[in-house]
C-alpha cells in the first residue's frame, strides 16, 4: 500500500545520503552530501547577505505598502531558514557525535553526543524545512503576481541591464 503521509522522505537517486568515493589505496570513502551542501549554502547565505549590505537593491517601484511589507519580509525570512537550516543541520548531525568533513578539506569535529539535543535540532531542521517549501511558494507567488498579473516590471529591476538587440 502507497504511504500517503505528507512526512518528507528521501530522494530515490540517493541524494541526500553519503555518496561512495575512492580513497586512497582503492578503499571506497563517503561525502557526507547533506552536511557538505549545508555548509557550502551557509557560506553562500552569509556571503549573499554582506553583498547585500554593501551593494543595495535598486530603488523599488511604487507599489502598495503592504506588498513592499510582505515583499521584504519574505526575502528576510528567507535569508534566516536559510541561515536556519545548515546551522540546525550542522548541529544535528555534530550533537550526534559525528565529524563533519568539508570536502575532506578539513574535518569539523562533532560534539559529546546528545540524543535530547539532537532531536530538538531534528525538530528546528524538519520546522525550516518546512518553511523553506512554504517561503519558496509565496516567493513563486510573488513573482507570478509581478510578472503575469501586475506586470509592473518588479522583475526587470531585479535582472542585469540587457543591451537592446539591434537588428539591422
Amino acid at each position: 500500500m502507497a504511504d500517503l503521509s505528507l512526512r518528507p522522505r528521501r530522494p530515490a537517486s540517493g541524494l541526500g545520503r553519503h555518496q561512495p568515493r575512492q580513497g586512497r589505496g582503492g578503499q571506497a570513502r563517503s561525502v557526507p552530501v547533506p552536511q557538505v551542501g549545508g555548509l557550502t549554502i551557509l557560506a553562500l547565505v552569509v556571503a549573499r547577505i554582506l553583498w547585500r549590505t554593501f551593494n543595495p537593491p535598486p530603488p523599488e517601484v511604487s507599489e502598495p505598502a503592504g506588498l513592499a511589507l510582505i515583499a521584504r519580509v519574505s526575502h528576510w525570512l528567507l535569508y534566516a531558514v536559510f541561515l536556519l537550516m545548515p546551522v540546525s543541520g550542522f548541529l544535528l548531525s555534530a550533537f550526534n557525535g559525528s565529524t563533519t568533513q568539508f570536502f575532506y578539506l578539513f574535518p569539523i569535529p562533532g560534539f559529546e553526543k546528545s540524543e535530547a539535543i539532537r532531536n530538538l535540532f531534528q525538530s528546528v531542521h524538519l520546522a525550516g524545512q518546512w518553511a523553506v517549501y512554504a517561503l519558496v511558494l509565496l516567493h513563486i507567488a510573488g513573482t507570478v503576481w509581478h510578472v503575469a498579473i501586475r506586470r509592473d516590471g518588479v522583475l526587470d529591476r531585479m535582472l542585469p541591464q540587457q543591451k537592446p538587440l539591434i537588428r539591422g
